[in-house]
């Protein structure tokens, strides 16, 4: 009786055999997974937190400077700059921080243009540091919306004029906020016209809608990262480092904006949280 056969005899229970075919449809789906992420990473997502180790500090001296902030709203300057401008300040900066609209698009532009005056000053600032320029918010491409632009570019022009600075603080073309992306046109026209007489750092506040900034919410400890859509070779981002003071006075302003933070809108509530951070980030156009 044979108990035992060898393995020569045995009828494998499963037979796989891989045929040219086979192996490259394999590779086709191993790249379409492949390129289907780095679209989705290029398209919709920011740069990993161990990525601002890689990202470097601002180009630019802080010390003795004529720096004009250009903020689209009340709030933006807080948001984007409060920290630049505290260090600015320490360094015998002097900062004009230029409020592009009345905020009154809620009917609140009083409040809010007090919340304004009340946040410069958590950060040392006062009344005199700010020229509100009064435009209607939300700008439409409209017959009144391009004679609203032009007087716009016209106004900001002017202030560039008369303060002669020698850095501008503006928020980014690419801002998907129309009155963001307006005012940072106006500026980027400037500074081109300007051949490199001034220098130009651009902050974000609003793109990839819930995904910029990441992670969301009130998280101090964390970095503020660009979105990699707007990493190119030729804008550059960099960050500006905060001291645990200055990241703390920067949280006292933003809390000064109490219409925005308590209203029933908890994106908007949580826009402002979302840039007391450990830096600040600006975009460098290299010549």
């Amino acid at each position: 009786m044979k108990f035992f056969s060898s393995t020569k005899d045995r009828v494998p229970v499963l037979t796989l055999r891989l045929y040219k075919r086979h192996i490259l449809l394999i590779i086709i789906i191993i790249a379409i997974a492949m390129f289907a992420y780095a679209a989705y990473f290029k398209f919709f997502m920011t740069l990993p937190q161990s990525a601002i180790n890689i990202v470097q500090e601002v180009p630019f001296s802080l010390d003795n400077q004529r720096i004009m902030v250009v903020s689209p709203h009340c709030d933006d300057e807080t948001l984007g700059a409060s920290g630049l401008m505290q260090v600015a300040k320490k360094k015998g900066s002097e900062i004009k921080i230029i409020m592009v609209t009345n905020c009154d698009y809620q009917k609140i532009g009083t409040t809010r243009r007090g919340e304004t005056i009340n946040a410069l000053e958590a950060i040392g600032l006062d009344d005199k540091n700010i020229k509100f320029l009064n435009f209607a918010e939300k700008g439409e491409k409209s017959k009144e919306g391009i004679e609203e632009e032009n007087s716009m570019k016209v106004a900001i022009r002017n202030e560039v004029k008369n303060f002669d600075p020698t850095l501008i603080i503006s928020p980014h073309p690419q801002d998907t906020h129309v009155d963001h992306s307006t005012a940072g046109k106006i500026i980027q026209e400037i500074e081109r016209e300007q051949n490199n007489s001034i220098k130009v750092a651009y902050y974000l506040i609003h793109f990839n809608f819930l995904r910029f900034p990441n992670p969301p919410g009130l998280k101090p400890e964390s970095y503020l990262l660009p979105p990699a859509r707007l990493i190119s070779l030729t804008d550059r981002w960099y960050k500006l480092n905060l001291s645990g003071q200055d990241e703390d006075m920067k949280e006292e302003a933003t809390l000064k904006y109490k219409s925005q933070l308590r209203r029933t809108n908890p994106i908007l509530h949580r826009i402002l949280l979302d840039f007391i951070r450990q830096n600040e980030l600006f975009m460098v156009t290299e010549k």
